[in-house]
């Protein structure tokens, strides 16, 4: 990854991989981060799951991420390769700040795939190769790619290819999340084994099911720091599911890297 100064790229939240016959990877190995994710795909198919729907992408295809969004990209075997840029809402066009990039996006058989593909190399080439000249020209090409996506709106898809299995357990730990609720719990009330239920949905999310519990907790955690004025740690943490305060700072700073107390007077 290239080094820039206190104005560079990197400090300005932008982000670009490219990578091959690779496992999902995000910012800093996280599920879930602050900045917009679009991803391209240049070769293979996976599923992307996004907060409670999997998307089925090919080849081609562009998916948007919004923030705060948890996803994880589950690929489907065979050669793959992709492109993933992200970057904060300092990239986007002001025409566009808060209208459709608030929600997840999948473009499949986008007609304008060639563009696509050029713009993505065209900032890759600035963010590899900088200069003085670098950080205006990836904001040049991120405004032209959100307007190319903004233009290409009818070929996008909100289909889900999960199945109900996953998709009732993802409904029920959104309903339920603040409660004691366990595998074997949510299992019953599913109607199957925890066993099965287990294996199904990681196949399909490449999440664990306490995994994306508690990366719910966590989520709905960092929303109450931010909002609850006057409430104690301890007070959200229990308010989030977390029957352990200790515990809750432990995950919430692996996530964040930051503890509780301090992203809740306003460290982040």
């Amino acid at each position: 990854m290239p080094k820039y100064d206190n104005e560079g790229i990197e400090n300005r939240s932008f982000l670009f991989e490219s990578a091959t016959n690779v496992s999902s990877v995000t910012i800093k190995d996280l599920h879930y981060h602050s900045l917009y994710e679009i991803y391209f795909m240049c070769e293979g198919s996976a599923n992307y799951f996004i907060d409670d729907k999997i998307y089925e992408v090919s080849a081609g295809d562009v998916v948007f991420v919004p923030e705060g969004a948890i996803h994880k990209t589950v690929y489907l075997g065979g050669e793959h390769s992709r492109k993933l840029i992200n970057c904060s809402s300092h990239f986007l066009p002001t025409s566009l700040k808060g209208s459709l990039f608030t929600k997840p996006i999948l473009y499949k058989g986008l007609g304008e795939t060639e563009n696509v593909k050029q713009l993505f190399e065209r900032i890759e080439g600035e963010y590899l190769g900088v200069d003085d000249y670098s950080y205006d020209a990836i904001r040049c090409y991120m405004r032209l790619l959100f307007i190319l996506l903004a233009r290409n709106f009818e070929a996008s898809s909100t289909k889900s290819v999960g199945s109900k299995l996953v998709e009732g357990t993802i409904a029920y730990i959104k309903v339920k999340y603040n409660s004691n609720i366990t595998l074997f719990e949510i299992a019953r009330v599913q109607g199957v084994s925890a066993e099965h239920l287990s294996r199904r949905f990681k196949k399909e999310t490449g999440f664990g099911v306490n995994e994306y519990l508690t990366l719910v907790r966590l989520r709905q955690a960092a929303r109450c720091l931010s909002e609850w004025e006057d409430a104690t740690v301890s007070d959200i943490a229990y308010a989030c599911g977390f029957n352990d305060s200790n515990y809750f700072s432990y995950k919430f700073k692996e996530a964040y890297g930051i503890s509780p107390l301090k992203f809740k007077k306003g460290g982040r």
